[in-house]
């Protein structure tokens, strides 16, 4: 929401800005379930100098922002509603709708589900979703409002039907995977959300499809990821993805050995070969000279799966110096790669010995 307002406000200071008015009088226009709003007016001189802008898509930017700057929607009139390149009407009304949270103006809107999402999050307004007719756009608008206040019986009243243009897979004839089973998957993604943004892990346990279920513990939020809920995950796969999530954010490798399945297991530990690379690049004091002459391929020479335990050497070398690594990788490309990196390193010329990418620091 606040990139889309300040999208419409930039393009349109850039156009206009000089000409704003700081001290046009406020006259206070709080409509019924706005009280607190500072809703303004503009001044005579504004208005006039966005009339006389040229092209009209300026022009109506330039209504857009006093709109905007007003918070005051009387404003997008001035806009022609047969004006349609870049639907400016629509984008005036929804910018002072979002920044008011104002469900009647998301009334005034073609395509009014976001609108009307956003400003019942806002609010926390779960009524304010019974405003959608497009069954799918209000299941989603019940799922982030219940995500937003916690309350898993909002996801209760999602109900999706399965006709209609919102899935391409149904004809004239209904699909084998009908209304009940669709409502079923948007209220299990809404367990889901809650269950991610409250940290309540228990709610998972309300899914009945494995799958889902396996989701609902994998993307819980980092913060909140332990050990217990990622053996929670039946398949392998989501498993040893969870594990590596949560090694990734303890940043300890060890949970990475939780993973059964070798492939899984060795790209789990190949991941913080790839992390240190990523810091040093952003901070080359990330590691001293000292630690990243002593860092070792021992991680690497464990693994069992070619691609990451080449990689591995490879990154290994740029951390250390240590080119001889290079003989190890078996993948050409990454060998290659590898012994590019040493002929650069005894390319430099220096007082003092440097390798790696980024080259070493002297002491």
């Amino acid at each position: 929401m606040n990139k889309f307002l300040l999208l419409i406000a930039t393009a349109s200071f850039l156009l206009f800005g000089c000409a704003a008015n700081p001290n046009a009088p406020a006259s206070p226009q709080s409509p019924a379930g706005l009280s607190g709003i500072n809703i303004t007016s503009a001044s005579t001189e504004e208005l006039d100098a966005c009339e006389s802008v040229s092209p009209l898509n300026m022009k109506y930017w330039c209504f857009t922002n006093i709109s905007i700057r007003t918070r005051n929607a009387s404003y997008c009139e001035k806009i022609d509603s047969n004006y349609r390149e870049l639907n400016q009407k629509n984008s005036c009304y929804l910018g002072v709708a979002l920044l008011n949270s104002d469900p009647e103006l998301c009334g005034k809107l073609p395509n009014n589900g976001f609108c009307y999402t956003n400003v019942s999050v806002a609010g926390k307004d779960v009524a304010i979703c019974d405003k959608i007719a497009d069954s799918q756009s209000k299941g989603d608008c019940y799922s982030q409002v219940a995500a937003a206040t916690g309350d898993i019986s909002i996801c209760d009243k999602i109900y999706v039907e399965a006709s209609g243009t919102s899935y391409s897979f149904v004809t004239h004839q209904q699909s084998q995977y009908g209304p009940a089973e669709i409502t079923e998957e948007y209220k299990e993604t809404c367990y889901a959300k809650v269950a991610d943004a409250s940290g309540d892990e228990s709610i998972c346990e309300k899914i009945q499809n494995p799958t889902a279920k396996d989701s609902c513990y994998e993307f819980m939020d980092y913060t909140k990821l332990s050990t217990s809920l990622c053996d929670k995950i039946q398949n392998i796969d989501v498993r040893g993805n969870c594990y590596t999530r949560l090694a990734g954010y303890k940043q300890d490798p060890s949970i990475c050995d939780k993973i059964s399945k070798q492939e899984s297991k060795d790209y789990c530990h190949y991941a913080f070969v790839s992390e240190t690379i990523i810091l040093l690049r952003n901070n080359s004091s990330y590691l001293s000279r000292a630690a990243r002459l002593n860092t070792n391929s021992s991680v690497c020479d464990d693994m069992k799966t070619i691609s990451p335990k080449d990689r591995c050497y490879w990154l290994t070398a740029t951390i250390n110096g240590n080119y001889s690594l290079c003989q190890k990788i078996l993948t050409p490309y990454y060998k290659t790669e590898c012994e590019n990196l040493e002929s650069a390193a005894n390319s430099i010329p220096s007082q003092c010995p440097q390798s790696g990418s980024p080259p070493l620091p002297c002491p």
